[in-house]
């Protein structure tokens, strides 16, 4: 079985620049009991094989810190197209691997893919933590930066989840987490790229369990 989740963060109660890498997240009230599911495709106490997108700044640090952090627990697999602020964070090992990943990129994703299952075996978890937004009123922006929202926030998700999603299928079960920003439920004036983008992303995600 493939589960699906979305959850909605802010930025703004999740990262500070003082905290250190690996410290406990401040979750919202409503996900403080969320825990990850063990998958049924392995003994409860093996490590669980994860892929981190966006993991370079942000959001996707923090979390991915906290499961760098997190002992013999997992084995990595952290993503962004900041490769240098990638490694400028973390170290890679033999429980850590980095990649450059340009969301956007089929060739990218496979070979994230690809390059995980040759080191650890296997994908439990997607996490897509990655994306990004162009400020500015409507009117005043450019139909480039249009694409590159829709192709971040939207295209470059689902092709991530198409692509682990066959791999899951294939050994038994996996879990798929994606990660948006509460920006995209609550319109401020100079982010209408941004909120828009996750809409139909979540249409997707409400109807995954029975179309994927």
């Amino acid at each position: 079985m493939i589960r699906h989740q979305a959850v909605m963060m802010s930025s703004a109660r999740l990262v500070y620049p003082n905290r250190p890498i690996g410290q406990k997240l401040f979750l919202p009230d409503h996900l403080s009991s969320f825990k990850l599911p063990h998958s049924k495709a392995r003994h409860p106490m093996a490590p669980k094989i994860a892929i981190v997108t966006g993991a370079a700044s942000g959001i996707g640090k923090h979390f991915a810190g906290v499961l760098v952090g997190s002992g013999d627990a997992y084995r990595l697999a952290l993503a962004d197209i900041n490769e240098a602020g990638l490694r400028d964070v973390f170290v890679p090992g033999d429980r850590v691997r980095l990649h450059r990943l340009d969301v956007r990129s089929v060739q990218d994703w496979q070979a994230l893919i690809d390059d995980t299952l040759q080191a650890f075996g296997r994908i439990d978890y997607l996490f897509n933590i990655a994306g990004g937004g162009r400020l500015g009123y409507l009117l005043d922006q450019p139909v480039e930066n249009v694409d590159f929202v829709i192709d971040v926030n939207l295209k470059g998700p689902v092709i991530g989840m198409k692509l682990v999603a066959g791999i899951m299928a294939q050994q038994g079960g996996g879990h798929i987490v994606n990660v948006g920003s509460l920006a995209g439920l609550s319109p401020t004036p100079g982010n209408c790229l941004l909120y828009t983008s996750p809409s139909p992303r979540d249409g997707l995600l409400s109807r995954m369990p029975s179309s994927a």
